[in-house]
């Protein structure tokens, strides 16, 4: 399928790069839930709730700079899109109504067939060009 562009959108690839930020607040918050669980959670109960913490962390990690981060994002047609991970897999996926636009943080949801997948761009995650270009074409089409 040829690449999609309206003169507003670049026609090409547009490389993501790892958000600073989200793996900042992403760490913070998995430590601020590991101090309340020893704050609030007494014997044995404290060291299995820290290890599952330490696994979702592990996981995060993984999904945020381990080879399922994504790594490209290119604009196939009106509401289709193809990201690509570090591991080099491209996905296709139609975007969904329930994008998140803000102008520090974009959720753009996508469906691949029966799944879902949701890609988190921090101000960090694009030129700051494309992240306003972004946003402009999620909230107005």
């Amino acid at each position: 399928m040829p690449l999609w562009s309206n003169g507003f959108w670049p026609a090409g690839a547009v490389e993501l790069k790892v958000s600073r930020g989200l793996v900042a607040a992403v760490g913070s918050i998995h430590v601020l839930a590991g101090g309340l669980l020893i704050w609030v959670v007494d014997g044995w109960l404290t060291v299995a709730a820290l290890l599952i913490l330490a696994l979702s962390l592990a996981w995060q990690t993984w999904q945020l700079l381990g080879s399922a981060r994504v790594t490209q994002l290119q604009r196939m047609a009106e509401d289709q899109w193809r990201y690509i991970t570090a591991s080099g897999r491209r996905y296709d996926g139609q975007t969904l109504e329930n994008a998140f636009v803000h102008p520090r943080v974009i959720i753009l949801s996508l469906r691949q067939g029966w799944r879902r997948r949701h890609v988190v761009l921090l101000q960090d995650s694009l030129t700051q060009d494309n992240h306003r270009r972004l946003r402009v074409l999620l909230r107005w089409g």
